[in-house]
């Protein structure tokens, strides 16, 4: 049946925004009185924001609300949001020309909230490459559960042999391998150690778009 679409994770893939999580996550525990690293945090990359602060909560036995911590978590990512917008990945832009100047379907399957979602891409001139946007609202599980693309594969109208996702997070590979879908792993310095052998193949920039050209029509 050949590729008909490509599904593609935000953050640490689209915009290089995983440092920034990780900063507003090491600041929101901080300020509930828990010192924390990149050790702790860094393992959480592509989790929901729900699932990600339900496990601090539970993790660091937190008295605060869930409402409290949700509530601090959005108004600290929002302050850095505003003083400086995201940047976009190096590459990413000449990659999603050549994709979408080839005809393919194109999706935004990501782990944080519409909101964020349309806010970042738009900070960035991304919104007009993508067909639909999917976000951890409009999914009962995340990742690694492979709700989130299972709900883009029905949105685009394509079976999983039909598609390729690229992701930079362990959580984000297992989900596409537990979608059934081919998986393109970035290996981004930033985003932490993640471990991306559930991945169909990895990369470490999006300028190799000969290497992604041949993977996508399965020459490789």
């Amino acid at each position: 049946m050949g590729i008909k679409a490509v599904i593609f994770d935000l953050d640490g893939v689209l915009l290089d925004s995983q440092p920034l999580h990780f900063e507003v996550d090491i600041a929101l525990l901080r300020e509930f009185g828990v010192d924390a690293g990149h050790n702790i945090v860094d393992k959480h990359a592509g989790m929901t924001t729900h699932n990600r602060l339900s496990k601090y909560k539970r993790d660091f036995n937190l008295p605060q609300s869930f409402e409290e911590i949700w509530d601090a978590n959005l108004r600290i990512l929002n302050e850095k949001l505003d003083k400086e917008p995201l940047p976009k990945t190096d590459g990413i832009v000449e990659l999603l020309e050549k994709i979408k100047g080839a005809g393919y379907k194109t999706a935004v399957a990501s782990s944080s909230s519409d909101s964020y979602v349309r806010k970042v891409l738009g900070q960035a001139d991304l919104l007009r490459f993508f067909d639909i946007l999917v976000n951890s609202d409009n999914v009962e599980n995340g990742k690694p559960a492979p709700d989130i693309f299972n709900k883009a594969l029905r949105l685009l109208g394509v079976p999983p042999d039909s598609a390729v996702i690229f992701e930079d997070s362990r959580n984000g590979v297992l989900a596409a391998a537990a979608a059934g879908v081919k998986c393109i792993g970035y290996l981004n310095p930033t985003s932490g150690e993640q471990d991306l052998s559930a991945a169909s193949a990895v990369i470490g920039t999006f300028y190799d778009y000969e290497k992604i050209e041949k993977f996508i029509r399965g020459i490789i």
